[in-house]
């Protein structure tokens, strides 16, 4: 959970692992009956939707909210492996070998030299701007996939140093 990780759940309430800032916030027994019931979008409107995301989408719509942020000169956009060991996310869960957690959700990000995020973009294959309802300039979509997330996640990189990667 964040950034203090302990081996399981109840570690965060346990006497000798207590964690005050999870703890104080509410009960283990609240924290469990939330996890069990939160729901982040509307079900009856999923059929026919192109998004593999649909049921988490409205989390990354937060993203809105740090753009206003103070952004340092020098930027980075790269892939994130989001850990998952679980078995339930079908085809949405990637292999990655090259990344310390093989297996989890990647996305791309835009991070300036703080570590902060400032934009990201979740990958679901040849869908992934589609389902993020990004419109693509012509000169987007006769670039590649990997030139298409970097002026996506970097629309205006006149104002910063952009660094990227070379992903294959």
């Amino acid at each position: 959970m964040g950034i203090s990780e302990l081996p399981a759940v109840e570690d965060y309430w346990a006497m000798e692992t207590r964690v005050p800032q999870v703890a104080n916030l509410m009960s283990s027994k609240r924290f469990r009956l939330l996890k069990r019931v939160v729901h982040f979008n509307d079900n009856t409107e999923l059929p026919g939707s192109i998004d593999r995301f649909f049921k988490i989408r409205p989390l990354f719509f937060l993203k809105s909210a740090f753009r206003p942020e103070p952004q340092t000169p020098k930027q980075s956009v790269d892939e994130v492996m989001v850990a998952y060991k679980g078995k339930t996310a079908g085809n949405l869960r990637q292999y990655i070998k090259t990344k310390p957690d093989k297996w989890g959700f990647q996305l791309f990000s835009r991070a300036s030299a703080d570590g902060f995020i400032h934009n990201m973009v979740l990958y679901q294959g040849k869908t992934t701007l589609e389902a993020h309802g990004v419109p693509l300039t012509p000169e987007q979509q006769a670039m590649g996939a990997t030139s298409q997330i970097v002026s996506v996640l970097a629309p205006q990189p006149s104002l910063r140093i952009t660094f990227s990667p070379a992903w294959s």
